[in-house]
């Protein structure tokens, strides 16, 4: 999958895939561990690391990244936000609930 073209959702789908194959492959994932890490990085060391995360699920894609840090003006959308911050809680809960990486999120972030 081109990471760089994908919407935010179709990211977080790979994500969801790839956590599952790592798990059907080895018992554990590292990609679920790397953004259980991150999103509780993101929830309690600030702006670098809300950023670190981000950059994580935009995976190159600067209008992504944009969109999810937010520096593209949506921080006034209340919906975006909500969604931000679903997002990051989300990813704390790692490779045993890892198909709720969407919860709350999915669609809102991509428009």
């Amino acid at each position: 999958m081109d990471e760089a073209t994908q919407t935010i959702q179709l990211r977080l789908d790979y994500l969801m895939e790839k956590i599952e194959q790592e798990k059907a492959s080895t018992g554990s994932s590292q990609t679920a561990f790397d953004l259980q890490t991150a999103g509780v990085n993101a929830i309690l060391g600030g702006t670098g690391q809300w950023c670190d995360f981000m950059k994580l699920v935009a995976a190159g894609n600067a209008s992504h990244l944009a969109r999810l840090i937010p520096s593209d003006g949506s921080q006034v959308d209340e919906n975006k936000q909500k969604a931000r911050a679903y997002l990051v809680a989300n990813a704390t809960c790692g490779t045993g609930t890892y198909k709720k990486l969407k919860q709350t999120v999915s669609g809102i972030l991509d428009y």
